[in-house]
């Protein structure tokens, strides 16, 4: 290629190109591309262009900084010449309403998850203000004869007026379309979402831009409790959440004069539509959409020719590659929940092969849910793994679109056919009036993956917040604290233009204390109105922390400063209504050193060991009501000089048990009126010296004719009772003269004799005589009465004119069912095995204690075995048995009642067989039944936690075969 500069004009650039000519698609919205706009062709050699190469014109526009292409991307692309049948492309510029531009040039650049880009270079009328078409609605149309437009809908983002056209006057314009989601660059504010899905929150920002979508998702999103927005643009807020989630958009511009782009989001395969038919009758244009909107449209299908042939249409690919990297093959996360510390939250997900061993670990997965599930880390992977396999390809095809498949057909190379998806497609073209040669008129280079890889965004670098913010507390009306049962609080920040100072302006907060322990620590609630700081966990803005309060104009320090500068301390606030306060201060300024405790209304104190107080001088306490006092130990006081106590009005003292009184010396008590003394039990006093009462008179009275007493008199010595005169001991109800156990008693018409060996002796005889019966004992003993009967519960003897014993068997040393061997008819008794096994309630068997067992009307005597157990041979007849067991031996001896019902017993892996042994263990208390109900494995849990095995509650083998052997069987 040579370049020559110089002549035929001033300031004109001359070049000729020999070859076909490398063109880099990538610029920038700073880096103005200027095309040809020429009033007649040049031809020099085989193609040769010429142009004024304009100064630099200010342009206006609604941002500078948006970029297209990253300017240091260098692709190749190849012109080509279509085929004849297809005609000459045609492009239309429309600006609503009806303003049409003739298109001069255009390039373009359209990206999944990414805002298109289009700079356009028009001619217009002289008339025409440039600067009105900014901001305007307008439609870039690919037209070809014979088949469907290409329309790219937006709005004019920038004007940029170009050198004047020497084509009939008009005015040439750069113009740059892009999507209205392209304005929401231009939107930042700060704002918090509480309690929605992402595809919700994205949802109501593209409502307030007007921008119509449609969401094609494949799982539900978790409800995220706390979303942040701060300081960031809206488009930068929705990029963040969509790739957070990996969910994925495109465009799509639907026909119509009114109609704008659609944005289309989605997270799976099933999202991505086919690319437009080359040409299609309305029937066909109409069921291929039915079953795009069902996800089964047939991709239209593109073909790779070889470059050496000429002739083309828009179904050829001309150039296209495939490529395979190198990309992790696994995810871990990791996450932390507070409401379960010791819960080990993870989730992993991997692929298959080598680059298995790549794994990215993420310590916060964002869980959202109760628990962790692999949605997260598969959706991460996918992210990563994107591009593993990724195709690029040079086309003519104008239909192709992002988020669109279309199936490839490669005879050459059999490997490279299969259905993609368009991920990127950058556009170049010219107008058929400007360009050199019929192959300049449109060119494309695409980018594509499988159908089958869901093409997710990448995941953004978090950004993280270091800060500190500062906020109010915030709650409901009329409360002044409002925290839940973790001790959280919600706060507005000062920058929230949206929230309202109540309980909705923020989620729940986490407050930093001082000491956090199980229950116990520090704890101090930050209430409505304070100021806070607050900062972000891990630098994450969705994840907020109170780590402090600061003071403020309308919430001052406690203490006055300067002035009380000396004095540290707390200091609450009654709530509600603040009227009071508690406080414990410190005051540190020199020979003013204090503790102050002040208690609003009770102050309660409690040493659960000793409380040592040492006081260097004096001590006073006022106590301006009454005082209690409550000692459940010993008191001792110890006054080292004089005590006084001084009681305005009366004095009352209550001893709950004894009072000892010591006086070292002498005791005097001076009572100026009278002297009532009562004591309602016994009083004992001891005088070691003499006793002496001198008084007028003595007069003695024990208890009262309505409450009689007794009075008791003893020496230990002996007693003389004497008087001058008679001495007379009279009863009104009986008389007792008592000497040890024996008694003689006395009463109005009885005398009764009362000892533990009671002896009559009578040198010849004794004689006991009722109404007509006697007992005579002499050298021998008589009874004498008309009959003579013993009786017990169940057996008697009676003597009268015949001699009678009676009971329901008369059994004369007889043991056991040796005796019972045959029925009454002399038939062999049957039998049936009894096997018990006695415990205590801690399953401690009563081992060798002595036992009787009555059984089908057969008594058993015996002992159990070293293990509590008893076997016997009883009747098959009986259904029931009584055991008494002697624990303390007999028969005086404690003894245990057992009443046993005798039945077949379920194997105890059944319901029924797991119960009766659950209930016969002291565990179940239901009815038996065929049912595993609550009862039943409450049951289960209990016993499966005193013998060691798992609390499950349900009744397994492991279960099952201990039941069998801590019953017995």
């Amino acid at each position: 290629m040579g370049v020559s500069t110089g002549p035929p004009g001033e300031g004109t650039t001359t070049m000729c190109v020999s070859m076909p000519m490398i063109l880099s698609p990538s610029f920038a919205a700073g880096w103005p591309l200027t095309l040809p706009i020429l009033p007649r062709r040049s031809r020099l050699g085989t193609a040769c262009r010429s142009w004024h190469a304009p100064p630099r014109r200010p342009r206006c526009e609604l941002s500078s900084s948006t970029r297209l292409h990253p300017p240091d991307t260098r692709m190749a692309v190849s012109t080509f010449r279509a085929s004849p049948d297809q005609g000459e492309s045609q492009f239309k510029f429309i600006v609503t309403p009806t303003r049409s531009f003739e298109v001069v040039s255009f390039k373009g650049r359209e990206e999944m998850s990414k805002p298109y880009a289009f700079d356009v270079l028009v001619l217009a009328a002289p008339d025409v203000d440039l600067q009105d078409l900014l901001g305007r609605p307008a439609t870039l149309s690919f037209n070809i004869p014979s088949r469907a437009p290409r329309l790219v809908r937006g709005i004019i983002a920038s004007v940029e007026p170009q050198v004047p056209s020497a084509d009939q006057g008009r005015q040439a314009c750069r113009l740059r379309l892009v999507p209205r989601l392209w304005l929401l660059r231009h939107r930042v504010t700060s704002r918090i979402c509480q309690d929605r899905t992402v595809p919700e929150i994205v949802t109501a920002i593209l409502a307030e831009a007007n921008i119509a979508t449609t969401w094609k998702l494949s799982r539900t999103y978790a409800r995220r409790a706390y979303c942040l927005q701060y300081q960031e643009s809206d488009f930068a807020c929705i990029r963040r959440l969509l790739a957070e989630e990996g969910i994925f958009y495109f465009f799509e511009h639907p026909e119509g004069e009114t109609a704008t782009e659609t944005v289309i989001f989605g997270d799976g395969h099933e999202a991505y539509p086919p690319i437009a038919e080359a040409a299609a009758h309305e029937l066909d244009v109409t069921g291929a959409f039915v079953l795009s909107q069902l996800g089964q449209a047939p991709a239209p299908r593109l073909r790779v020719r070889d470059r050496a042939g000429m002739n083309f249409t828009e179904d050829d690919v001309l150039r296209f590659s495939l490529r395979r990297a190198i990309r992790p093959g696994a995810v871990l996360l990791g996450d932390y929940d507070f409401r379960r510390p010791l819960l080990d939250l993870k989730a992993e997900a991997t692929t298959e092969g080598a680059e298995s061993s790549l794994r990215i670990y993420n310590p916060r997965g964002e869980y959202q849910e109760a628990e962790a599930d692999t949605t997260q880390a598969c959706t991460q992977l996918e992210q990563h793994r994107r591009a593993a396999v990724a195709g690029e390809g040079e086309t003519a095809c104008r239909r192709l679109l992002p988020g669109h498949r279309f199936r490839l057909a490669a005879d050459a190379d059999p490997k490279l056919a299969g259905e993609y998806v368009v991920t990127r497609v950058e556009h170049e073209g010219h107008a058929p009036s400007f360009a050199t040669s019929a192959s300049d008129s449109y060119k494309s280079r695409f980018e594509c993956v499988p159908a089958s890889v869901p093409f997710r965004p990448k995941r953004p670098r978090r950004v993280l917040r270091q800060v500190l913010e500062s906020a109010t507390v915030v709650g409901p009306q009329n409360e002044e604290i409002h925290v839940d049962e973790h001790g959280r609080i919600k706060v507005q920040f000062h920058w929230d233009r949206e929230g309202k100072r109540n309980e909705r302006s923020s989620c729940w907060i986490r407050v930093i204390q001082a000491w956090a322990g199980a229950s116990w620590g520090l704890q101090f609630i930050p209430r409505i109105g304070m100021e806070v700081m607050v900062s972000f966990l891990g630098g994450d803005q969705d994840c907020p922390v109170i780590v402090g309060c600061v003071y403020n104009a309308t919430h001052p320090v406690p203490f006055r400063l300067p002035h009380e500068k000396t004095k540290s301390g707390l200091r609450t606030s009654t709530s509600p209504g603040g009227s009071g306060f508690n406080e414990l201060s410190f005051e540190d300024r020199h020979g003013g050193e204090l503790i102050y405790l002040h208690a609003q209304r009770d102050l309660q104190e409690e040493v659960l060991h000793d409380r040592i107080t040492t006081i260097g001088h004096n001590e006073t306490s006022t106590i301006a009501g009454n005082q209690s006092l409550m000692i459940s130990g010993n008191r001792s006081d110890a006054v080292a000089g004089d005590q006084t106590v001084a009681v305005a009005k009366s004095s009352f003292e209550r001893i709950g048990d004894a009072l000892r009184t010591e006086v070292g010396k002498s005791r005097w008590l001076t009572v100026h009126g009278e002297d009532h003394e009562l004591v309602k039990r016994s009083r004992t006093t001891t005088i070691e010296g003499l006793f002496s009462i001198q008084a007028g008179g003595l007069g003695l009275t024990i208890g009262s004719g309505d409450a009689p007493q007794t009075a008791d008199i003893f020496s230990w010595g002996d007693c003389s009772v004497g008087a001058g005169r008679t001495i007379r001991l009279t009863a009104q109800d009986r008389l007792v003269l008592q000497c040890g156990d024996s008694a003689i008693e006395l009463n109005r018409n009885q005398v009764t004799i009362r000892s533990g060996k009671l002896a009559f002796e009578g040198t010849e005889s004794v004689t006991l005589t009722g109404k007509g019966p006697s007992l005579v004992l002499g050298e021998e003993a008589e009874i004498v009465s008309k009959a003579v009967r013993i009786v017990s519960s169940k057996a008697s003897l009676v003597l009268e004119e015949d001699a009678r014993l009676d009971g329901v068997q008369v059994k004369l040393n007889c043991k056991g069912i040796s005796e019972l061997a045959e029925n009454p008819d002399g038939t062999p008794l049957e039998t049936q095995r009894l096997s018990l096994k006695l415990t205590d309630p801690d399953f401690v068997p009563y081992a060798n204690k002595e036992y009787m067992l009555t059984a089908g009307g057969v008594a058993f005597e015996g002992s159990t075995g070293p293990e509590g157990q008893l076997e016997l041979d009883i009747p098959k007849h009986a259904d029931a048995a009584q055991v008494v067991l002697f624990v303390d031996g007999r028969p005086r001896g404690k003894r245990l009642r057992y009443n046993v019902a005798l039945r077949d017993l379920p194997e105890a892996t059944s319901v029924r067989g797991a119960q009766t042994r659950l209930k016969n263990l002291g565990y179940f208390w239901g009815e038996i039944g065929d049912e595993l109900d609550v009862d039943t494995a409450r049951a289960l849990r209990e016993f499966q936690e005193d013998h060691g095995i798992e609390p499950t509650g349900r009744l397994d083998s492991q279960t099952a075969a201990k039941l069998s052997e801590v019953h017995g069987h």
